[in-house]
């Protein structure tokens, strides 16, 4: 078993490999966390105990990988306490070491069923039955808790419990307004969209929310009849909802523990007053931040493209 020193010393020889490189640290890390319990053990010691080192094992795809390691995160040497050792689920997680928190990207670990749905890798379950039995281990997040924001209709019935939040001077929050269709065309669905109380604007997603490319080809539907246009645009099935004017900002709050930290980020503007004064427009559609404009008059094409030079135009056949 090769040591830190170890490699230290062949570094200036040859070119320690990466399991080499791995095993070091691993083994280093050990040494650290027996020296920590070790002085904790020892009351009658006058010496300062070191800080308890914790050990994060972390599961994600490569290039988000290398993006955290880029920003100086997951640093795999102690620092502050916290050292982050790659956790590997084609491995037996048995054979990868000692690890305190299990920090998990679940959705880069997602298949598509035949249905068009996603359910975990057979490597990813492996590794929750196995995390079943070691409770001394940390999962940030739960897994039962990050599938609840894979399915957008499982998300959209959990935000309907907003109703049932009080919050002071008399502010009322609530989900926006959705239905779940398997299909765009139907004659019936103008009827459908009036009693769930939906009105364009409207925006259209999959179901899926993440993990697979097509799980953000959306589209913003600006007139009621447009809808039967997204048919082979955006994959079914789909949750339609009320599209709320938001300033183009959104926030995104992260909870860990009592700490809350909000990120401020650009989205999609609101351009219904300016489509709508046109009666020829049938929709936007928006896929991975591209908006695919829908006209049927060959005069507002160069109108547009000159208004919005960002939008990719859609000529009508």
């Amino acid at each position: 078993m090769h040591t830190w020193a170890d490699i230290q010393q062949e570094a200036s020889v040859l070119e320690p490999s990466a399991d080499q490189l791995m095993q070091a640290i691993v083994q280093h890390n050990k040494r650290q966390l027996a020296a920590a319990a070790s002085a904790t053990a020892d009351t009658a010691s006058t010496t300062p105990s070191p800080a308890p080192l914790l050990v994060v094992g972390y599961v994600m795809k490569p290039s988000r990988e290398e993006q955290l390691s880029t920003a100086g995160l997951l640093h795999l040497l102690p620092q502050d306490g916290l050292s982050f050792m790659p956790f590997d689920t084609t491995r037996l997680p048995e054979k990868q070491g000692h690890i305190d928190i299990l920090l998990h990207k679940g959705s880069d670990e997602l298949v598509t069923t035949a249905d068009g749905g996603v359910v975990w890798s057979d490597r990813l379950l492996q590794l929750q039955d196995w995390l079943k039995t070691r409770f001394h281990i940390c999962v940030v997040d739960p897994f039962e808790n990050t599938k609840k924001v894979l399915d957008r209709l499982q998300l959209s019935l959990m935000l309907n419990q907003l109703k049932h939040v009080r919050l002071p001077s008399g502010v009322v929050a609530r989900a926006p307004r959705y239905i779940h269709l398997d299909s765009f065309d139907g004659a019936g669905l103008p009827d459908i969209l009036t009693s769930a109380g939906l009105h364009a604007p409207y925006i259209v997603k999959p179901l899926v929310a993440c993990g697979v490319k097509h799980s953000h080809s959306m589209a913003l539907v600006l007139l009621d009849d447009a809808l039967q246009q997204l048919q082979g645009q955006v994959p079914v099935p789909a949750v339609v909802q009320e599209f709320v004017n938001h300033g183009g900002v959104q926030y995104k709050v992260y909870v860990l523990g009592e700490k809350v930290r909000a990120k401020w980020l650009g989205t999609l503007r609101c351009w219904c007053k300016q489509f709508r004064r046109c009666s020829h427009m049938l929709g936007v559609h928006a896929c991975h931040e591209t908006l695919l404009v829908y006209v049927t008059a060959m005069y507002m094409v160069d109108m547009l493209a000159s208004k919005l030079p960002s939008l990719h135009i859609l000529r009508p056949q």
